[in-house]
């Protein structure tokens, strides 16, 4: 889905192009998937679990990641909450905009900024 969607542009990707993609017949696409809508949000869902899989297969130093905190007083300054809590609230406007046709205005994005800082900091 997601190679079609750049190749193609959010509405070029119709179940047919997926399925084709797949090397599927389109109706064999529709038993797994209901809908346009029901394969967007699988393939948001499998998107993040892979982005996840991959921070946790490649963690961080933690001295370092400590070191790094410390000099600049990042942990001091974020929310108690959860990490994967706190990706969604930093990344997850970033990721519904990107996979949206729109295109903020740079004012706009600007403020997207702001939005998530603010909800992830005290």
């Amino acid at each position: 889905m997601r190679h079609v969607v750049a190749s193609k542009g959010f509405h070029g990707a119709s179940m047919g192009a997926v399925a084709a993609a797949a090397g599927v017949a389109t109706g064999t696409a529709y038993v797994y998937y209901a809908s346009k809508d029901e394969l967007i949000v699988a393939t948001y869902v499998e998107t993040k679990r892979e982005l996840g899989d991959s921070a946790v297969a490649h963690p961080v130093d933690g001295d370092a990641l400590e070191r790094a905190a410390a000099a600049s007083d990042l942990v001091a300054v974020l929310v108690d909450l959860p990490p994967l809590l706190l990706y969604d609230l930093a990344l997850g406007p970033v990721v519904r905009i990107a996979a949206s046709e729109r295109r903020p205005e740079p004012a706009e994005i600007a403020e997207i900024i702001e939005s998530c800082w603010r909800a992830v900091t005290r």
